[in-house]
């Protein structure tokens, strides 16, 4: 069976997702064999935070969670 696959690709500026960032530049220089992380590295995980707080922040007020359909 051949699988069709659908994609696009979207250019975020590194000011706008510093977590994707962040874990790329630790990555560099290392091996190729991977990393699983369980908990977030402790600069990761302070950009992580300000980046939800932004986010909460950006919502409208009567915002009261998602919508479930």
């Amino acid at each position: 069976m051949i699988g069709l696959w659908a994609y696009s690709n979207r250019y975020v500026p590194r000011e706008m997702n510093e977590v994707a960032d962040r874990l790329a530049t630790m990555g560099r220089g290392q091996s190729k064999e991977g990393r699983v992380l369980f908990v977030p590295p402790g600069t990761v995980a302070a950009v992580m935070s300000e980046e939800q707080r932004r986010w909460l922040e950006s919502l409208p007020a009567e915002y009261d969670g998602p919508e479930i359909r």
